[in-house]
């Protein structure tokens, strides 16, 4: 077997390896890319052309907006 030093080493891995397992698995940077790259794999590709029109859509009411904006702001401060 070993002399006490060898088995106090063993029984210190023994905890410690799970504990840093669970420690970094349980980190929210790394659950976070895991399941940002899975949903890109499997949920998203059929809703990508929907995200896409929505996209454009809330980008035309914007400008929409904004041009609404200026000009009632030309039209209320011309003089």
């Amino acid at each position: 077997m070993g002399n006490w030093q060898l088995e106090t080493f063993k029984m210190f891995n023994y905890m410690l390896f799970p504990l840093t397992c669970f420690w970094v698995f349980n980190q929210p940077e790394v659950i976070e890319a895991y399941m940002l790259e899975q949903k890109l794999e499997e949920i998203l590709p059929e809703r990508l052309s929907y995200r896409v029109h929505i996209l454009k859509v809330i980008d035309k009411i914007q400008k929409e907006t904004e041009e609404r904006m200026h000009e009632e702001f030309r039209r209320n401060f011309e003089m």
